[in-house]
């Protein structure tokens, strides 16, 4: 059994550097965006769920209708919701 080198130690990265390339315009900035160990180009975030099938059948027939896609018509939805202007039965 051969004897192995240990690895070179890389020296660790200067604060000051690591500082600045996290700043809005830092060149970490131009990668885009980090969330859940992904690197994203957009400000956008892939969402899954599971649904009926007849639910679903039924949601991209309503955003066909509209000429909207599956995902531009959850991201409506989504966004009427928070901002209030969907109303929930039990909603005051």
């Amino acid at each position: 059994m051969a004897i192995q080198r240990k690895p070179p130690v890389r020296p660790a990265a200067d604060p000051a550097e690591a500082f600045i390339e996290a700043a809005p315009d830092g060149a970490a900035a131009k990668t885009g965006k980090r969330a859940n160990g992904r690197v994203y180009k957009a400000r956008k975030v892939p969402v899954s769920f599971t649904v009926e099938q007849e639910l679903l059948t039924a949601f991209d027939a309503r955003a066909a209708e509209l000429g909207l896609s599956r995902a531009a018509a959850m991201a409506l939805a989504m966004s009427r919701l928070v901002r209030g202007e969907l109303i929930v039965r039990g909603d005051q």
